[in-house]
């Protein structure tokens, strides 16, 4: 949502953060002042005839009460219905960002479901595969469309993804998949540490790699430097004989921007520090949390990853280490893994120089140019529900 505001910020769109009457952010909300330049208000006070909110799926976080089970209203609900009271609900288009890659088909979410609850593959296949199973897809097919609000006309539900999912595109054609929805340019060229990495471990389960850099400290022809974030309370390991290891503190956007860009190598996670390690180029590691043991381990949100090692082989780039970042992922073969990244310069080259080739022509090539595009439209004058069901179709 911060990514969002900032392009819109860039091109010159006033942002506000509104939370209606004082009331206080709801719990876990990212509070730190202007990241993206923007203004908070407590009242809306219109100084233009329509507004345009960003959320994050806008069916969860900003629907309105609704009968039956899981039927509360989001927690940012009386912001939306204030908007649409004040300015008029085909003055507000409401933008639903979906999480990033997340483009699965009934199917697939339920069969992500079982996977990640650790049943295995054969028993998911035959499940699915039964009428009880058939029926259950079914059911969590409309469950989903009702809860991302695909019926609301003045929602516009956009998807950023590395690849076309011409399977959700058919079984929810109110989503609008995009390309990636890219954060501002990186400052020029910097001199990078190519000594130290730089490792954002937000699972909880990164302490599960430290063995495999235990047994990389022996390997090392030269000392490499590991600076560790987290928001989990960790003891590092000791440092052992060229390996180091440095917690940094909690940093502004600025400062972190400046270390991710100066690392010789980044560990990253997610879907956003995904993007910005391909964006800003070079070697990178990615780990997003894993589940269960030896044989059973199961990788959390694999289609992150999986969308990008796709798309480049789709454009035939970065072969020589698909199978290494993939395997990291699920926290296997680290030892060498770690040391081909820290003692083989070709490796690092290996990676591509540019993000994967698009899947769409323009504006739907990017998420932040379809926003830019539809915010210049919507100004014009253009209703929110008719250029809600117009982006649609054009994606179509």
């Amino acid at each position: 949502m911060y990514t969002a505001a900032r392009l819109l910020a860039r091109a010159g769109w006033p942002i506000l953060l509104y939370r209606a009457n004082g009331r206080p952010m709801p719990r876990g909300t990212d509070q730190s002042p202007g990241r993206a330049g923007e203004r908070r208000i407590g009242k809306l006070r219109p100084g233009a005839p329509r507004a345009i909110s960003i959320g994050f799926d806008w069916g969860v976080s900003a629907a309105p009460e609704r009968a039956g089970p899981l039927g509360r209203a989001g927690r940012w609900a009386n912001e939306a219905r204030e908007l649409e009271r004040v300015y008029g609900a085909d003055r507000v288009l409401h933008v639903s960002l979906g999480e990033f890659a997340r483009t699965l088909t009934a199917r697939e979410q339920l069969f992500e479901r079982y996977r990640e609850g650790g049943r295995p593959v054969r028993w998911i296949r035959a499940r699915l595969g039964s009428a009880p199973g058939a029926r259950e897809v079914d059911e969590a097919r409309r469950l989903y469309a009702s809860f991302r609000a695909f019926d609301r006309e003045n929602v516009l539900h956009l998807f950023p993804t590395f690849l076309d999912p011409p399977g959700f595109r058919a079984e929810f054609p109110s989503a609008v998949p995009t390309g990636p929805l890219w954060g501002e340019p990186f400052p020029g060229k910097v001199r990078r540490r190519q000594r130290s990495w730089l490792w954002y471990a937000s699972p909880a389960s990164s302490v599960r790699l430290f063995g495999g850099f235990s047994k990389l400290g022996s390997k090392l022809a030269h000392s490499l430097e590991i600076r560790w974030r987290s928001h989990n309370a960790v003891v590092l390991p000791a440092d052992a004989r060229r390996l180091r290891w440095r917690r940094l503190p909690s940093l502004d956007r600025n400062a972190w921007r400046g270390e991710f860009q100066r690392a010789g190598l980044r560990i990253v996670t997610g879907g956003r520090s995904l993007l910005e390690a391909v964006q800003v180029g070079g070697p990178f590691l990615y780990f997003n949390g894993v589940t269960g043991q030896g044989r059973s381990v199961r990788q959390h949100r694999p289609e992150k990853l999986g969308s990008l090692l796709a798309a480049w082989r789709r454009d035939r780039t970065g072969r020589p280490v698909w199978r290494d970042l993939a395997n990291f992922a699920r926290g296997r073969d680290l030892p060498a893994i770690l040391e081909r990244a820290a003692e083989r310069p070709a490796w690092a080259r290996a990676f591509p120089a540019r993000p994967p080739r698009p899947p769409y022509a323009p504006p739907f090539d990017s998420a932040g140019t379809l926003l830019e595009r539809v915010a210049e439209q919507f100004a014009s004058g253009v209703d929110a529900r008719t250029l809600v069901s117009r982006t649609r179709e054009r994606q179509r």
